[in-house]
């Protein structure tokens, strides 16, 4: 009795052993071999053309307005109070919560909001 559940237990283990050994493999065969192929799959796949035929004709001229130059003005205010509300906080601190104030109004603008080059005249 016992050599017969020795040999099942041996059976399993070998068994478990290469069900892992086969995942193995197929994720060394995915990510080392096949990554270039599957990086360019998954590539396209985030950027989605998708053209959209005019019923009326062609469209000749077109001015998009973007929401942040909508709303320059009131940027540019809220960053003056801002700046007011927050005159102790460093240069840095500042900087950091000016960027905030504008991604609030507009969170594409998240990346660009970096280029803010302040400096803060203290009296």
């Amino acid at each position: 009795m016992k050599s017969h559940s020795r040999t099942r237990c041996v059976l399993v283990c070998a068994a478990f052993i290469g069900l892992f050994s086969i995942f193995s493999f197929r994720l060394i065969y995915l990510q080392a071999i096949k990554h270039d192929e599957y990086a360019g799959l998954a590539a396209e796949k985030h950027v989605y053309k998708q053209i959209i035929h005019a019923e009326r004709g062609t469209i000749l001229d077109a001015k998009i307005v973007p929401p942040t130059s909508q709303n320059q003005k009131r940027i540019e205010q809220d960053l003056h109070a801002l700046v007011q509300q927050h005159l102790e906080l460093s240069n840095e601190n500042l900087t950091w919560k000016c960027e905030q104030a504008i991604r609030n109004y507009d969170p594409c603008i998240s990346c660009a909001t970096h280029f803010l080059d302040m400096s803060v005249e203290r009296a």
